[in-house]
């Protein structure tokens, strides 16, 4: 629920201190400057949306080491074969195979 406040209003500090912020944040998050203010405001709709994204993002900071470490073991096990079929093989198969 948004509360009546009457004719108060709050500076926007954020512009003349760290340009750049807000646009950073649309690019990069999806959350715009309107948005920002919303929340700021008390816009139930505008908090639940950067609620949840705050808790995706905890989710993959949590998942992403062991996608990290997949993607390491992938990335070596390809190599190891890829040099092994170079070694077995005259001519180079895994160099011919991925050109």
């Amino acid at each position: 629920m948004t509360r009546n406040y009457g004719t108060a209003k709050l500076k926007n500090h954020i512009p003349g201190n760290a340009p750049g912020t807000l646009g950073a944040m649309g690019k990069l998050f999806d959350v715009s400057a309107e948005d920002f203010n919303k929340a700021l405001l008390g816009d139930q709709t505008v908090i639940t949306k950067i609620a949840d994204m705050a808790r995706l993002s905890d989710t993959a900071k949590a998942n992403l080491p062991k996608a990290l470490e997949a993607y390491r073991k992938i990335i070596e096990s390809a190599t190891r074969w890829l040099e092994t079929m170079n070694h077995k093989v005259p001519g180079g198969l895994a160099l011919r195979f991925f050109k």
